[in-house]
């Protein structure tokens, strides 16, 4: 993020230093607010979030139900009942 290339080309000149350590400081702040906005932005709301939690219970409920099923099947299978 911070490099020019592989050194063939680099600032000289104490103005073109400083532009340089400008240049990069900026470019890390951009990066780190970058992050910032996609991070605020895929967090829930608490409604979303009440929501996610009714959908994730129904979906546990359902994985619960379906092994008890096989359970149930494999007994009956393997018993003969």
């Amino acid at each position: 993020m911070t490099t020019v290339g592989y050194g063939d080309y680099y600032p000289r000149t104490h103005l073109g230093r400083f532009l340089g350590i400008i240049c990069t400081f900026w470019g890390v702040f951009l990066v780190s607010m970058m992050v910032v906005t996609l991070t605020m932005s895929s967090e829930f709301e608490p409604k979303e979030q009440r929501a996610f939690d009714i959908l994730y219970r129904l979906l546990i409920r359902d994985r619960i139900k379906n092994r008890a099923a096989s359970v149930v099947t494999h007994v009956v299978r393997t018993r003969g009942l």
